[in-house]
C-alpha cells in the first residue's frame, strides 16, 4: 500500500498537535534541570550561596523603585557575582509579577515560547506562573508554548533563586525569545506590554560577548580585556540610554555576540519613559582565570524610577557607584 507523504504529514502533525495540548492540560510543574550542575542542588546549600553573593555586592542602594533588571546566567561560579550586584537593589521592594525574558540555547526556537506549566520549581521552592497573563500572550500571533526550548533551558531558571530570596512571593511570566526580527520585537512588546504596570518586574537574562575561536568570534586577537571591554561597553551605553535602534545597530555592526540580545531589545521597549539605567557591574570570565582566548563577559544592569512617596524609598544616589566601576 503506497500512503501519500502529505498525508503521514498531516497525522504526524496532528500528533504532535494533540500532544502539546495534552501536555497544556497537564502542564503539571517545571522542574530544576540545573540543580546540582550550575547552582548547588539542596535548598541550605543554595540559600548560602545566593546569600553570599548578595551580601559580597554590598548596599547598592537605588534612587527610586527598580523596574527592570539585566544578569547573566552562567554558572554561580562565573556569573554569581554579577547576579549579586543585579538582584541586591530589588530588597526590601514587592511585586505582584515578575517577567523573565530568557533565549534559547538548545532548541532552535522561532517567534516567543511562553511556558504554561503550573510552576517553576527551584531547591528553594515553588513559583507560581501567572495563568491569566501566560494563557492571553499564547493567543499572540508570534507566541506559543514550546516545551522543547524550556525543559532543558538555564537562562530562565538560573535567575529564580536570586529572585525568591530578594522577592519572596510573585508569580511568573517565563518568556523565552527565539529568532525574532526587529518588527516582531515590537510586535512582542505590544503584548507583553499589556502585563507590565506599577506591580511589574522585568529581568532580561543575558551574556555578554562570547569571545574565541569555540564561539567563531574573533574580531581582535592582540589586547583582549581591553577590547572586549570597550566592545561590552559600547552595547551596555545604549542599553542604559533605553536606544533600541542604537543597540540593535551597534550589534549588527560589531556582530557582538549577546546571546540575549532580543530578550534585552524586548526589556528596552518595555521600559517606562522615566526610567533610568545604571551599569552595577561588569568583567569577564577572562579576567577571572586569566585566559582570554577564550572569554564570556557578564553585566549586572539596573532600570529605577522615582516613587517619592514609597515608605521604603531608597535615598542613595547610584551614580556614584556606577562611576566607581567604571574607573575601575
Amino acid at each position: 500500500m503506497i500512503v501519500k507523504a502529505s498525508a503521514v504529514y498531516s497525522v504526524i502533525g496532528l500528533s504532535l498537535a494533540a500532544l502539546l495540548i495534552t501536555c497544556s492540560s497537564q502542564a503539571g510543574d517545571r522542574k530544576a534541570a540545573m540543580a546540582g550542575s550550575w547552582y548547588p542542588g539542596t535548598k541550605k546549600a543554595l540559600s548560602a550561596e545566593v546569600r553570599g553573593y548578595l551580601e559580597e555586592a554590598g548596599p547598592v542602594d537605588v534612587a527610586g523603585r527598580p523596574v527592570g533588571v539585566v544578569a547573566p546566567h552562567a554558572g554561580y561560579q562565573w556569573s554569581g557575582r554579577a547576579a549579586g550586584r543585579a538582584f541586591r537593589p530589588l530588597e526590601g521592594w514587592k511585586y505582584k509579577r515578575v517577567v523573565l525574558l530568557g533565549i534559547s540555547h538548545r532548541y532552535p526556537l522561532r517567534g516567543v515560547s511562553v511556558d504554561a506549566f503550573d510552576n517553576y520549581i527551584t531547591p528553594l521552592g515553588k513559583i507560581p506562573l501567572d495563568k491569566e497573563a501566560c494563557d492571553a500572550l499564547l493567543k499572540g500571533q508570534l507566541f506559543s508554548w514550546e516545551p522543547r526550548a524550556s525543559l532543558n533551558e538555564h537562562s530562565l531558571e538560573i535567575e529564580l533563586p536570586f529572585l525568591q530570596t530578594v522577592l519572596g512571593k510573585f508569580e511568573l511570566i517565563p518568556v523565552i525569545v527565539g529568532d525574532v526580527s526587529e518588527g516582531e520585537i515590537v510586535q512582542i512588546v505590544r503584548e507583553v506590554k499589556r502585563f507590565v504596570d506599577g506591580e511589574t518586574l522585568v529581568v532580561a537574562s543575558s551574556d555578554f560577548t562570547h569571545y574565541g575561536a569555540a564561539f567563531g568570534y574573533l574580531p581582535f586577537r592582540q589586547d583582549a580585556r581591553k577590547n572586549l571591554e570597550k566592545l561590552d561597553r559600547g552595547a551596555i551605553d545604549f542599553i542604559i540610554g533605553k536606544d533600541l535602534p542604537g543597540f540593535t545597530g551597534y550589534i549588527r555592526k560589531t556582530g557582538a555576540t549577546i546571546c540575549g540580545r532580543n530578550a534585552i531589545a524586548i526589556l528596552i521597549e518595555l521600559m517606562p519613559e522615566n526610567a533610568r539605567g545604571y551599569l552595577l557591574d561588569y568583567y569577564t570570565s577572562g579576567g577571572l582565570t586569566g585566559d582570554f582566548s577564550h572569554s564570556v563577559s557578564y553585566a549586572a544592569i539596573i532600570f529605577t524610577v522615582e516613587e517619592k512617596t514609597h515608605v521604603e524609598k531608597k535615598t542613595k544616589e547610584i551614580t556614584e557607584h556606577t562611576e566607581t566601576i567604571k574607573n575601575k
